[in-house]
């Protein structure tokens, strides 16, 4: 539905779909494959034929009295397994999740490979063996004085149309884009700004995991 004039980005219906047009007749494009998934589009890549989607999907806390609301995410109208399913081992409540896709793009009935984690992400980075899906996180302390801002990362390998979760970690500051971030060999390397409110001070930092 829509607030405003733009689209409320925290509807339960809200998901996204992506198609495939096999356009070897440029007169006829024949469409050959569609897939939904719950959640507004974040980012996608392509490495090889094979397609991987990323979208964020925020369940609908608000309406305690519908009972049909759903609190996983699915892909073409079926529930995610709790096996496809990961919960990040923070004490931060969290109503969203990360929903990584994948299908080969070259075969209209191929395998479609699923993972969900339990947590926020704003970019990601993807190489030909991971995606690297990063969330900056904003606190304060008590004093309201030190910023204590980080951010979450969180890696799923991929091989084909196989996707899993593999590793999280977290650095202090918060990245600026996703060119901060890039992966050499099994290293993942990214750049950070960290700022001392108190000082009005912003220190840039280099991280490799």
């Amino acid at each position: 539905y829509y607030y405003y004039d733009g689209l409320y980005p925290y509807s339960k219906d809200l998901n996204t779909v992506s198609f495939v047009f096999d356009i070897t007749d440029r007169g006829n494009p024949v469409l050959t494959r569609a897939l939904t998934q719950d959640g507004s589009v974040l980012s996608s890549r392509m490495v090889g034929s094979v397609l991987y989607t990323v979208t964020r999907y925020f369940v609908n806390t608000s309406d305690k009295k519908n009972v049909e609301t759903k609190y996983a995410p699915s892909v073409n109208g079926d529930i995610m397994l709790c096996d496809d399913i990961f919960v990040k081992d923070t004490e931060d409540e969290c109503t969203s999740y990360i929903v990584l896709t994948a299908y080969d793009t070259s075969d209209a009935d191929g395998k479609i490979g699923k993972v969900s984690l339990l947590g926020s992400c704003d970019e990601i980075y993807c190489s030909t063996d991971t995606l690297y899906a990063v969330s900056s996180v904003y606190k304060w302390d008590s004093n309201n004085e030190n910023g204590l801002d980080r951010t979450e990362i969180y890696a799923f390998s991929l091989n084909g149309t196989d996707v899993a979760y593999k590793a999280s970690g977290i650095v202090p500051g918060v990245i600026d884009s996703q060119y901060s971030m890039d992966q050499f060999g099994s290293y993942f390397r990214l750049t950070t700004t960290d700022y001392d409110y108190s000082k009005d001070v912003a220190i840039s930092s280099l991280y490799v995991l």
